[in-house]
């Protein structure tokens, strides 16, 4: 059995960075609550249910921001750190997202694209602007004064637009991952 906890750092903050533990009532008691007893389930996970091939695995865009306590040897003892795709990634990625939209723009051409506005991206950062590319032209095309007439391609113009505004969630510090000890 796998256990997947997807975006730790929301579910358990660090207590040093304004989470767990901070202080103030409210908000800060109820998250050292859900941490104290986070940690002491862990502690629960070893031994007999670990035997019983249960595996517990947890991901953060933020891994500066988990409690240490969460990464001692025992609990989430083995780090992976997944980089944010490559240039050669981008491209194919882009490619990928734009397979089942028609596309007015040539492959060569969507890879200088990728390459010129793309980088610091991830996966879902390109899905989600080739989306408003495709969104875009068919909106143009729906508005088009006869109703049929305009082509609902993506052009060039409508993927400028779509990546030169896209979200670059791949773009995170990575010397404070380094530091919470994420990179190799």
């Amino acid at each position: 059995c796998v256990l997947l906890v997807d975006e730790l750092d929301t579910v358990v903050a660090d207590r040093g960075v304004g989470g767990a533990g901070a202080g103030g009532g409210g908000a800060h008691d109820a998250a050292a609550r859900v941490l104290a007893t986070f940690l002491n389930e862990m502690d629960g996970v070893t031994g007999a249910t670990a035997a019983a091939g249960v595996v517990l695995v947890a991901a953060s865009n933020r891994p500066w921001a988990v409690d240490a306590a969460l990464l001692r040897k025992g609990r989430l003892d083995h780090h992976v750190y997944m980089p944010p795709p490559t240039p050669a990634d981008l491209c194919a990625l882009l490619r990928y997202f734009l397979r089942e939209a028609a596309c007015a723009v040539e492959s060569a051409r969507l890879d200088e694209l990728a390459l010129e506005l793309l980088v610091g991206c991830t996966g879902a950062d390109v899905r989600a602007a080739c989306a408003e590319a495709a969104m875009a032209a068919a909106t143009r095309a729906a508005a088009a004064p006869d109703g049929c007439g305009a082509s609902a391609a993506v052009t060039e113009d409508d993927l400028r637009r779509a990546l030169a505004g896209a979200r670059r969630s791949g773009e995170w510090d990575h010397r404070r991952a380094e530091d919470a000890g994420f990179m190799s």
